[in-house]
């Protein structure tokens, strides 16, 4: 399973409810991308929630093996 983090800005609210903002977009092979966390308003939070979401995939394959 590979799966990564990525950030992506939000240039304006959406009529779903999102808010203009920072993203955190999940990637995995063979499925849609999708939003995973909340939106943040400055880049370096949501990339840093990023890592710790990489951080904590990685632990789970980690406890797999």
């Amino acid at each position: 399973m590979t799966v990564r983090y990525s950030v992506a800005r939000i240039d304006e609210a959406s009529p779903l409810g999102f808010s203009a903002g920072w993203a955190v977009i999940r990637h995995e092979v063979g499925e849609p991308s999708k939003f995973v966390s909340r939106i943040f308003f400055r880049a370096e939070d949501a990339e840093e929630h990023a890592q710790r979401l990489m951080m904590m995939e990685a632990a789970k394959l980690a406890k797999r093996s």
